[in-house]
């Protein structure tokens, strides 16, 4: 738009110097002007008209150059957008108000760091007596005081009291290493009983996200010998106290058991490694 109106002003402009020219061009001489004098300013005046003819070709060719352009628009101009790293910083930074609330730590809560005796899987003879210590981490905000208890929860007690008192207070970042006496289970093969630790309320707590995972004992129970019976599994054993017993058959008590036993007597008790019934057997 503003080219044509540009183009208009300047054809008018040249049309004005072109009509100025022929006019003075035209205009009679004054009978007091010389002959000189009226044919120098004829030729000036055509030099004029020769000169604003070619200055006025030339604006017009100038203005239809510029009117055959397109014309440039504020909607046809492209967008160039710059991205700037301290915006993009910016705008991918998150307020303080999105961030997650965190969950507050637990009152009472264990970590296991590790099995100070009787490591997972060690072998014992049936009814062998051992110690089985954890080492754990008081990682809660609560102190473990003397109130609180080391408890059997599941799987084999392994003659374990159901409950064992700690010893000392154990305060938040502190660790304790806690210890019960076992003895292992007479059938063959593996087991294991799981513990846990117990508040001065009653509630149980131990390891874990959800401080409720247990920590264990997990042992191998080895095959024993006829000749080699655990005490814990017989308290008494009775062939060895043979001799103490009070004895009596049909024939009456037996005086001096074992003192001086003969097969030939009537009265008698001895041990025999293989022993003969009646019928011969």
């Amino acid at each position: 738009m503003r080219s044509r109106i540009f183009l208009s002003l300047a054809v008018l402009i040249v049309l004005a110097l072109s009509v100025s020219a022929c006019a003075s061009l035209l205009r009679p001489v004054s009978g007091n002007q010389d002959d000189q004098a009226a044919q120098q300013t004829a030729i000036m005046s055509t030099v004029s008209v020769v000169l604003t003819q070619q200055a006025f070709e030339t604006l017009v060719a100038q203005a239809t150059q510029q009117a055959s352009q397109p014309i440039a628009t504020a909607t046809s101009q492209p967008t160039v957008i710059v991205a700037s790293p301290t915006a993009t910083a910016t705008a991918t930074q998150v307020p303080a108000t999105a961030t997650p609330t965190q969950i507050p730590t637990p009152c009472n809560w264990a970590q296991f760091i590790k099995d100070v005796s009787v490591v997972d899987g060690m072998e014992f003879s049936a009814g062998q007596k051992f110690t089985k210590t954890w080492r754990l981490k008081n990682i809660g905000t609560c102190t473990w005081t003397t109130d609180y208890d080391l408890v059997f929860v599941d799987g084999a007690a392994m003659s374990a009291p159901a409950a064992v008192d700690l010893k000392n207070s154990v305060r938040p970042g502190e660790t304790v290493d806690l210890s019960v006496e076992l003895v292992a289970p007479s059938k063959e093969g593996n087991h294991k009983g799981s513990w846990m630790l117990r508040d001065d309320g009653g509630a149980l707590f131990g390891l874990g996200a959800d401080t409720r995972q247990s920590f264990w004992v997990s042992i191998k129970v080895s095959g024993y010998k006829s000749d080699n019976v655990p005490a814990s599994i017989y308290p008494y054993d009775f062939t060895a106290e043979l001799c103490k017993a009070d004895w009596a058959s049909d024939d009456g008590e037996v005086a001096l058991p074992c003192a001086g036993a003969s097969q030939s007597e009537s009265q008698w008790a001895a041990v025999l490694m293989t022993p003969k019934f009646e019928d011969g057997k």
